[in-house]
C-alpha cells in the first residue's frame, strides 16, 4: 500500500465477458483488483443503454478467475478461478456467483474443488454437467443447480498411436460437440475426450488432433471447431 494507491472504481485486470440480452446484464470477470495481485471480482451493469452501462453488483473473490459460463435457469455465473499468480499452482477452485437480483443472496460466492491451475469452461455435457480444464491436466465436470456444485474428475494422460505420450497434459480450454469434448493443450494439439468415459477406468481419450501449434482459444458451432 506505501507502493501502490488505491484503484477506486477502475478494474486492475478485466478479463473475461458474457452478455445476456434478455435481461440487458454484462458479466466482467475481474482477475485482479490491485496490482500487487490481491483479489478479483466478478461485477454485474445494467446495458439497457449500451453506451453507458450502470454498476448492479459485485462479488469479491481471490485472484486470478478466467472464463465464465452463465447458467440462465437457476441464475449462476460460474468462472474457473486460480487463486494466485503461479502458474504451475496445484489448488485452484470454480465460484459460483448467485445472479438472482431478486435474492437474498445476489453476488454471493460459493465455491468448490477444481485442481490445479484450472482455466477453461464449457457446458453442457450430454449428463448437463459443465467441464472445466486445467493445467494439472485434469477435466473436471461438475452438476449444476442449486446448490454447490458436485465433481467428477478424470486425469487426460494418453498414450498416441504414434508414441507421443502425453502425461498429465497442461490443458486451458475446450468446447463441446455431443458427447465429445474437444481440449486444448496450449504446447499443441487437441485431445477428443470420449464424454460418455468420464469418471470411469477407461482411457476418455479417443484421438489427438494434431499440426495444431500453440492454440489459444477454441470454439464450436455445433459442427465445425474454430481453433486460435
Amino acid at each position: 500500500s506505501s507502493l501502490f494507491q488505491p484503484i477506486g472504481t477502475y478494474l486492475g485486470n478485466p478479463l473475461m465477458l458474457a452478455v445476456n440480452a434478455t435481461t440487458s446484464r454484462l458479466y466482467v470477470v475481474n482477475s485482479n483488483n490491485k496490482d500487487l495481485y490481491s483479489n478479483g471480482s466478478v461485477q454485474v451493469y445494467n446495458i439497457t443503454s449500451p453506451t453507458a452501462p450502470t454498476l448492479v453488483g459485485t462479488a469479491a473473490t481471490d485472484s486470478f478467475s478466467s472464463q465464465i459460463y452463465l447458467d440462465t435457469v437457476n441464475q449462476f455465473l460460474y468462472t474457473p478461478n486460480r487463486i494466485n499468480e503461479t502458474i504451475n499452482s496445484t489448488s485452484g477452485q470454480v465460484l459460483q456467483v448467485n445472479i438472482n437480483e431478486a435474492s437474498a443472496s445476489f453476488m454471493g460466492v460459493t465455491s468448490s474443488t477444481a485442481g490445479g491451475s484450472p482455466f477453461g469452461i464449457a457446458c453442457c455435457d450430454p449428463a448437463g454437467q459443465a467441464l472445466v480444464a486445467s493445467l494439472s491436466g485434469v477435466l473436471n465436470a461438475y452438476t449444476l443447480g442449486a446448490g454447490a456444485p458436485t465433481m467428477t474428475s478424470t486425469n487426460l494422460s494418453t498414450t498416441a498411436s504414434d508414441g507421443t505420450v502425453y502425461t498429465n497434459p497442461a490443458i486451458n480450454q475446450l468446447a463441446i460437440i455431443g458427447a465429445q469434448a474437444f481440449v486444448i493443450i496450449p504446447a499443441g494439439n487437441i485431445l477428443v475426450v470420449n464424454l460418455s468415459k468420464l469418471g470411469g477406468s477407461a482411457n476418455p481419450v479417443d484421438y489427438v488432433i494434431t499440426g495444431v501449434t500453440s492454440p489459444r482459444g477454441i470454439a464450436t458451432d455445433g459442427t465445425l471447431l474454430y481453433v486460435t
